[in-house]
C-alpha cells in the first residue's frame, strides 16, 4: 500500500513539475522580448537629464512634451500620414492580386500553373536585400524614383509570394461542391469567386491583411532606396532621420516618444486581431 502511495505521489509530482519547467524558458523569452518594449515606453516620458543620469531607471514624472516635440519638430505627424497613405493603397492592390491569383492557382487547371506556383513559392527563399539593387535600377529606368507609385509597386510585388502562399491553403480547403452548385444556378466564374469563395476565405483574407499591414508599416529598406525627398518619407524612414533634426538631436525622450508612436499601431493591430491569426492556422492556412 505504501509503495502504491509513493508511486502515485511521484507521478503527481512529476505532472506538476514538468509543466512548470516547460514554462521557465517561455518566461525567460517573454522577459527578453518584453523588456525593450517596456523600457521604450517609460523612457518616452523621461527628460534628457534623467535619461543620461540612468537610462534604465523609471521616470521621476511624466514628461508628455516629448510626444509633442517628436510629432511637430520631428515631423512624425507628416511621416505618419505618408505611411498611412502608402499602406492603404498598397494593401488594396495587394489584397486584389493575392485573392485573384491564389484562387486561379488553387481552383483551375491550365498549362504552366505548376511553373507559376513554383516561381511564387521559390521567391520566398530569396532574401529581400539581395534584390535591392535590381529594384532600384528597374524603378529608376521607369522614372519612378522618389515617387509613391514606385514604392507602392515594389511593396505590392515583394509581399505577393507570401500572401499567395497563405491564401492557396485556404482556397484548397474549400470543397468544390459550393462552386458547382453556384454554376448550376447560373453564376459566372467571377460571381462565384466574389459571392461564394471570398466570404468562405474571409479568415485567410484577414490574416493576409494583418501580416501585410505589419510588413508594409515596418518597411525601411525599400523606402530608403526609393525615397529621398524628406517630404515623402515614410514613418520608419523618418524615424531614422529623427536624430538629425537639430531640435531633437540630443533629446532622447523625444526619440523614444517617436519610437513608441511608430510601434503602437502594430501592437494594437496584433492585439485586436490575434484571435484571427490563431483561427487561420487552425483552419489550415499553411496547408499547401
Amino acid at each position: 500500500m505504501k509503495g502504491n502511495t509513493k508511486k502515485s505521489f511521484s507521478i503527481n509530482t512529476g505532472r506538476f513539475i514538468f509543466p512548470v519547467l516547460m514554462r521557465v524558458p517561455l518566461l525567460i523569452y517573454f522577459l527578453i522580448v518584453a523588456f525593450p518594449l517596456v523600457w521604450m515606453v517609460y523612457s518616452s516620458f523621461k527628460t534628457s537629464v534623467e535619461f543620461r543620469a540612468n537610462p534604465v531607471a523609471f521616470p521621476l514624472g511624466f514628461y508628455y512634451q516629448n510626444y509633442q516635440t517628436a510629432w511637430k519638430n520631428g515631423n512624425i505627424g507628416r511621416y505618419f500620414l505618408n505611411t498611412l497613405f502608402v499602406d492603404s493603397i498598397t494593401l488594396g492592390f495587394l489584397m486584389f492580386f493575392t485573392a485573384a491569383t491564389s484562387y486561379v492557382l488553387a481552383r483551375f487547371r491550365f498549362w504552366g500553373r505548376r511553373i507559376m506556383e513554383t516561381i511564387y513559392m521559390g521567391s520566398l527563399l530569396l532574401p529581400g536585400i539581395v534584390a535591392l539593387i535590381p529594384i532600384f535600377l528597374q524603378i529608376r529606368s521607369l522614372g519612378l524614383i522618389n515617387t509613391y507609385l514606385g514604392l507602392i509597386i515594389m511593396l505590392v510585388f515583394s509581399s505577393l509570394p507570401f500572401s499567395i502562399f497563405l491564401m492557396l491553403g485556404f482556397f484548397r480547403t474549400i470543397p468544390h461542391d459550393f462552386e458547382e452548385a453556384a454554376y448550376i444556378d447560373g453564376c459566372s466564374y467571377f460571381r462565384a469567386f466574389v459571392q461564394i469563395m471570398l466570404p468562405m476565405a474571409q479568415i485567410g483574407l484577414v490574416t493576409v491583411l494583418i501580416f501585410n499591414f505589419i510588413n508594409v508599416w515596418s518597411d525601411y529598406s525599400l523606402s530608403l532606396v526609393l525615397i529621398s525627398d524628406s517630404a515623402r518619407r515614410t514613418i520608419q524612414l523618418g524615424l531614422a532621420f529623427l536624430v538629425e533634426v537639430p531640435k531633437v538631436r540630443t533629446d532622447m525622450g523625444a526619440l523614444f516618444a517617436g519610437l513608441t508612436m511608430v510601434t503602437l499601431p502594430i501592437m494594437v493591430v496584433y492585439i485586436v486581431f490575434q484571435n484571427k491569426i490563431v483561427q487561420s492556422l487552425a483552419a489550415g492556412g499553411l496547408k499547401i
